[in-house]
């Protein structure tokens, strides 16, 4: 079974971006690539709340995951004639 790739995937991607571009990153300053933001914090030595950037990828990757893997499992599969 191929990928499903077009505009949903696309837009998902987008809207992830644009969500966090217009409303985390002038309320916090935050920045999307947790290792963009060592480099600061080496010079700084302030790392109060850098444990966000690397614990919600691994947190948010197994729900995501288990899902992915349920709604794969759920596509009935294809008979060869």
């Amino acid at each position: 079974m191929g990928r499903r790739l077009g505009l949903p995937a696309g837009l998902a991607i987008c809207g992830g971006v644009a969500l966090n571009v217009l409303w985390a990153g002038p309320i916090s300053g935050a920045s999307m690539n947790p290792v963009r933001s060592v480099g600061p914090l080496l010079v700084s030595g302030v790392w109060t709340a850098h444990w966000i950037y690397w614990v919600s990828p691994i947190v948010g990757a197994a729900p995501g995951a288990f899902v992915y893997d349920t709604v794969r499992r759920s596509e009935p599969e294809k008979v060869a004639a």
